[in-house]
């Protein structure tokens, strides 16, 4: 479970386990700094945790421990949300998961980006790959009536080339902008975006198995989508299946 931690304000994690004390033991993390992570009500001091959680103390400023570690006594106050808060201390802000709605408009939004690219992506490869399809496609639009077996099988060929293309341009597109942004552009624009339920960015093999999970949520008329709607988290069967949130982003 990531850690985080915040000095003079500024809040800075998420951070594992052993980054987490060797901070500590390069004096970053000291006895008053704020922390918190999944599972506290409040941050609260770096000494109210450290013993409790059999984190190393603070060393002092010699390097030597001034008392052994099972010596070590932490401070029997907690500083709360509000009172950390009043001191300028900046906070972890709660999560507020992304609705139903609101992802839908974002998916939507992704939806014609995706379109316009297959559009002009799929139209430049069918004519280099497959030049006979478009002749074949014209050919039926001028007599319906009498589509030969060997026109129906290339308009096939055709229709999946083109899902092929489709369900590529769709992983590129999730792997670069949730790679490096953690959202889609549809999910940007209304401030959304995608992380672990232990709030740590997704890596590209959970992005590319969400990608193909969504699938499985988009069958039976999307009925995967509708189980966000009811969810306390908003989670869709693909976020179950992948351990992901849709979040929405802290307001600066």
């Amino acid at each position: 479970m990531p850690w985080y931690y915040a000095n003079a304000g500024q809040r800075s994690g998420p951070v594992g386990e052993e980054e987490f004390a060797a901070l500590v033991a390069r004096g970053e993390i000291r006895d008053e700094t704020l922390v918190w992570k999944q599972g506290m009500g409040d941050w609260k001091r770096y000494a109210d945790v450290a013993a409790l959680l059999a984190l190393p103390p603070v060393l002092p400023a010699s390097g030597l421990p001034s008392s052994s570690p099972a010596s070590f006594q932490p401070a029997a106050t907690s500083v709360p949300v509000n009172e950390a808060a009043a001191h300028g201390q900046s906070l972890f802000a709660p999560r507020v998961y992304g609705g139903f709605w609101v992802r839908f408009l974002a998916r939507l939004i992704d939806a014609v980006i995706l379109w316009f690219v297959g559009q002009i992506v799929g139209g430049v490869l069918i004519q280099f790959v497959m030049p006979e399809a478009m002749q074949t496609m014209a050919e039926i639009r001028s007599d319906p009536q009498n589509v030969s077996p060997e026109q129906m099988m290339i308009v096939l060929q055709m229709m999946l080339v083109v899902m092929g293309l489709n369900l590529v341009i769709g992983l590129i597109y999730d792997l670069v902008f949730l790679g490096k942004f953690a959202a889609t552009p549809g999910k940007m624009a209304l401030g959304l975006k995608i992380e672990r339920s232990d709030g740590s960015r997704l890596s590209l093999g959970r992005i590319a198995g969400r990608y193909f999970a969504q699938i499985l949520s988009g069958l039976l008329l999307c009925i995967g989508y509708l189980i966000a709607a009811f969810d306390d988290q908003k989670r869709a069967p693909h976020d179950y299946i992948c351990d992901t949130r849709v979040v929405k982003k802290p307001s600066a």
